[in-house]
């Protein structure tokens, strides 16, 4: 399994990134992880376009809105982008918490699949701790 760290929050560079990690990982599936943290990606500026951009990926997964001071008039709505990345064939989801991302990732990855973690700040410190769980997983108990 492969996991990437990458920056991209802008629905380009969201597109671009997924799209090179298919075409360099043919194999297994996609999962995009997505914080929506910076003031731009945290708006609804780009609303289509993240529905668009994480068509690339098997699975996607998005985090809560980072900026709560947004107003929800303005604030990037994140059921209605997994909405329309689920009526495109594709699986999406809103999480509630970095420790569901994290329960999913644990539950559903397999060892050809590639995870991509894309935010533009800390995550929560998802970066380690999906690393942590993933290796528990795989090593086997001693009793």
């Amino acid at each position: 399994m492969r996991v990437y760290e990458d920056f991209a929050h802008h629905p380009t560079a969201v597109r671009e990134t997924l799209a090179g990690l298919r075409a360099r990982h043919p194999e297994g599936r996609l999962f995009a992880v997505f914080e929506p943290r910076s003031a731009t990606a945290s708006r609804n500026l780009h609303q289509a376009e993240y529905a668009d951009a994480f068509r690339v990926a098997d699975v996607a997964i998005l985090a809560p809105v980072g900026r709560k001071e947004i107003g929800a008039e303005e604030r990037l709505d994140v059921a209605a982008i997994v909405a329309a990345i689920e009526s495109s064939g594709r699986t999406a989801s809103a999480a509630p918490s970095i420790e569901a991302i994290i329960a999913r990732l644990v539950g559903e990855t397999r060892a050809e699949d590639t995870v991509v973690l894309m935010s533009n700040g800390a995550f929560g410190g998802i970066y380690d701790r999906v690393l942590v769980s993933l290796s528990a997983r795989a090593m086997p108990r001693r009793e």
